[in-house]
């Protein structure tokens, strides 16, 4: 009788993924979410807003430096981990998350299309935490 080991096809996705992440130099222990919602009164231009928290105690962090092509566009994070970008030409961007006490995090090729809505969530590992 001939055995036959047979790997799993979710476990060699999943190593898939786990390896293209390595290579891109992404974090597993950040996560983020984006979803797009249409709105034409926008002129051609997009909105990209979302929330910054903390992976582990999902705690809102305030203060967070959020950059569109390393400063192309930038802004902060209100007291409710909140940030906005309004009016941002269509394109793809590159999206870097920057706070103190966390490990700075970048998205690379984000893309916004015009008369779009991006909402962006991000859940960062805190400096202190092991990899």
């Amino acid at each position: 009788m001939i055995k036959v080991n047979y790997i799993n096809a979710s476990f060699v996705q999943l190593l898939l993924v786990i390896s293209f992440l390595f290579i891109s130099g992404c974090s597993i222990n950040t996560v983020f979410s984006i979803e797009e919602n249409p709105d034409p009164s926008l002129n051609n231009t997009c909105i990209l807003s979302g929330y910054i928290s903390d992976r582990e105690t999902k705690e809102m962090l305030l203060g967070a430096n959020i950059l569109l092509d390393d400063g192309q566009y930038s802004t902060f994070t209100d007291f409710d981990g909140f940030f906005l970008f309004k009016n941002v030409l269509p394109g793809s961007y590159k999206v870097t998350t920057k706070v103190s006490g966390y490990r700075t995090y970048s998205i690379s090729d984000v893309r916004l299309r015009d008369n779009y809505k991006y909402k962006l969530n991000i859940e960062l590992l805190s400096d202190m935490q092991p990899l």
